[in-house]
């Protein structure tokens, strides 16, 4: 689960069934309330998960791999680290 904290209360937020249950999340970032996203782990392998502003969905990705960290821009375009120094890029929307 994520967590979310409007100022007030903190609020639990489902993730993508797809991703299942044996997954820890390592980095989040928002580029603006209703354009997140976040990496980690589930088993030995990686998951990138994006938010639009209603629900959290998982990102195919190109390595299977653990990763910790995390950024996107506005325009879309995203990096992320990972296991034995994997870094990803997407070029965006």
């Amino acid at each position: 689960h994520l967590f979310y904290y409007d100022g007030v209360v903190w609020e639990m937020k489902e993730l993508p069934s797809s991703i299942g249950t044996d997954c820890e999340v390592k980095a989040i970032y928002f580029s603006t309330p209703n354009d997140g996203v976040a990496c980690g782990v589930k088993g030995e392998s990686g998951f990138i998960i994006s938010y639009n502003g209603v629900e959290w969905k998982e990102e195919s990705i190109q390595k299977d791999i653990p990763l910790y960290g995390i950024n996107r821009f506005s325009n879309g375009e995203g990096w992320a680290v990972g296991y034995r120094g994997t870094i990803l890029h997407s070029k965006g929307k």
